[in-house]
């Protein structure tokens, strides 16, 4: 899934690069688990802001729920930190088919959007979100 997404996010034409786990970039976890730290898989740059993109299988959908952070700027003319998550399938149902992203919604609650392939799921991943 890795390798996809890293050829489908080539396609884009944007800046990114592979997250080296449990070195590179690392945001602090605020819950108490089996890691203290979150490492992306993927950082991508898209009009100055940077999303960190985690690709995962629909089996750790506990993992997703720990990692998925929201953090705002202190103002609107800072970059912006996305962490957003692409899974295997649907989420909801459990059908292997296609790709979910999990972002959030403008009113916080976690938001899931179904895509047909990854190259659509990419689109929905670089998508900021509205706070």
């Amino acid at each position: 899934m890795e390798r996809d997404f890293a050829n489908a996010v080539d396609r884009t034409g944007e800046t990114w690069c592979r997250n080296l786990p449990r070195s590179g970039y690392g945001l602090p976890l605020l819950s108490p688990g089996r890691t203290r730290n979150f490492y992306p898989d993927f950082l991508v740059w898209k009009s100055g802001d940077v999303y960190l993109i985690d690709t995962k299988g629909s089996h750790l959908e506990a993992d997703i729920n720990r990692k998925l952070l929201s953090a705002r700027p202190a103002d609107t003319s800072t970059a912006r930190i996305y962490v957003k998550f692409i899974v295997d399938g649907r989420l909801a149902s459990g059908d292997k088919t296609g790709y979910t992203v999990i972002s959030f919604k403008p009113n916080g609650d976690q938001q899931d959007q179904w895509c047909e392939d990854i190259d659509a799921a990419i689109a929905a991943a670089l998508v900021p979100e509205a706070w």
